[in-house]
């Protein structure tokens, strides 16, 4: 009788360590073994060894010692995972039940993983938070040396600096008070340092203001005397400018009238002269036209006559093209006729010969002569598809 399959489970807490021991051998016969009640009795004792330490979470070394408990009990599901996987090759006959075995061992070994790492995975998770918050109020206290404007004013850094001030450093932030009470004396000094600087440029903005609003008035008044002075210059350049004026015009006047009146003696001057040189250039015209008819009229005949003799030349051209064009008509005809004869006689003559071995039907006279129209056996025919 076959053995069934022995599984050596060795304590689960060894002294001094943190050993979660899991199945080292297997005995012959592994598919008895790897049954659903087996298992999962199994299952139950790795369980109860699992977690038969109670969690401890107030030091490092203990948090270590649940997360290797886990990691263990991940190391056991591998181990039989595996097994399971030779049994399943093995033993093709029962695959269907060793794969659920197989998944009950991988369900249940995850969940108990998570169940064993729960209490570690929680104070993980609520340390993030922790740390988060802490490091988001060390951040509020970072961010209150920055501002919205460029150059806050001194109220403004007044301000920041007592609500800086204001924050308490306490037991609320743990680990990280020191860094905390760091960043609060930091931000202070440098909120101080700002102000100190903000105070004094602002002292020296309205020291500046006073001396600008004194400047001006300076120059108010200096615009308002050379504004006075330019006044009374214009005033008597003007007085100098309207004596001139009148000088002016009396001046011109009288070289106006200089000016009318040689304008009016040239004016004649140039009407006699005008009216001699119209006369004299009216009588050349009269002459270069006389001269300029003569010339036109014998071009005008020796035109004619030339167009005479181009018309007579013409007409004999035209003759000419016309009988040659007659001869070629004809010459054409001519040679047509022969070439068409000559056609006619190639025709004819393979035509004689193609039916020289004609049957005696018509049927068979006419699939003679399409045989012999399609291999091109007749000259100058051609049959195009």
């Amino acid at each position: 009788m076959e053995k069934d399959l022995e599984v050596v489970i060795e304590p689960i807490v060894e002294a001094g360590s943190e050993l979660i021991t899991i199945p080292e051998k297997m005995a012959l016969n592994p598919i008895k073994a790897f049954k659903m009640d087996y298992m999962k009795g199994l299952m139950l004792k790795l369980e109860e060894e699992a977690l038969s330490e109670k969690p401890d979470l107030s030091t490092d070394t203990s948090r270590k010692r649940i997360a290797s408990r886990s990691r263990k009990v991940s190391s056991s599901k591998v181990w039989l995972l595996d097994k399971g996987a030779e049994v399943v090759q093995d033993a093709k006959d029962t695959i269907a039940k060793n794969r659920e075995v197989t998944k009950y061992i991988e369900d249940f070994c995850n969940d108990l993983r998570d169940k064993v790492r729960k209490p570690l995975t929680d104070f993980e998770a609520s340390e993030k938070i922790r740390i988060k918050e802490l490091n988001e109020k060390i951040e509020t206290i970072i961010n209150m040396i920055d501002f919205d404007e460029v150059s806050p004013s001194a109220d403004t850094l007044a301000d920041r600096l007592k609500t800086v001030k204001a924050i308490i450093i306490d037991e609320s932030y743990a680990e990280k008070t020191h860094q905390a009470q760091c960043e609060q004396d930091s931000a202070i000094k440098i909120i101080e340092l700002k102000l100190e600087a903000q105070l004094k440029y602002e002292a020296d903005q309205a020291e500046l203001a006073k001396l600008k609003a004194d400047a001006a008035e300076r120059d108010r008044l200096d615009a308002e005397r050379r504004a006075k002075e330019e006044e009374e210059r214009k005033a008597k350049e003007a007085e100098e400018a309207r004596i001139k004026a009148e000088a002016d015009a009396k001046a011109k006047a009288e070289q106006d009238k200089k000016d009318r009146l040689a304008r009016e003696k040239q004016l004649k001057k140039d009407a006699a002269e005008k009216a001699t040189r119209k006369a004299e250039a009216k009588a050349k015209e009269a002459a270069e036209k006389a001269e300029s008819d003569r010339l036109q009229a014998i071009k005008d005949k020796e035109d004619a006559e030339r167009r005479a003799d181009q018309a007579a030349q013409a007409e004999r051209d035209k003759i000419a093209a016309e009988q040659a064009a007659q001869a070629a008509v004809d010459k054409k005809r001519i040679d047509n006729a022969k070439h068409r004869k000559e056609i006619e006689a190639d025709m004819y003559n393979d035509i004689n010969r193609a039916v020289a071995h004609f049957g005696e039907t018509a049927q068979d006279i006419a699939d003679d002569v399409l045989d012999t129209l399609i291999n091109g056996k007749i000259r100058h025919i051609e049959i195009k598809y």
